[in-house]
């Protein structure tokens, strides 16, 4: 995974992010067991940041990936000032750097 420069924060993120929008469930059923795996596959393949925000789904997204972070252990990633920008997250299994 390539990584690169997270704005002026002078952390360094994964090119590719995972956007938690539709594991919210604002636009239709969701299948949590899918929607934890997709996050999870995606922090497997070096995914070192999500974009989520408590208005995707009421913060059901927001409660599927605390669960996969509980879930895989290590280190609590950083967030963000605002709820609605990009979450680093240092929980890839991959050889990604962490944050």
């Amino acid at each position: 995974m390539r990584m690169k420069e997270f704005g002026r924060t002078g952390r360094k993120v994964s090119e590719i992010g995972f956007g938690a929008w539709a594991i919210g469930a604002a636009w239709g059923e969701v299948n949590d067991t899918e929607a934890l795996a997709a996050v999870h596959a995606a922090l497997d393949t070096g995914v070192t940041f999500i974009d989520t925000a408590d208005v995707y789904g009421d913060g059901h997204s927001e409660r599927l990936i605390a669960k996969v972070i509980k879930e895989r252990g290590g280190e609590r990633p950083s967030s963000p000032p605002r709820r609605d920008a990009v979450c680093p997250s240092s929980r890839s299994k991959a050889t990604a750097p962490k944050i």
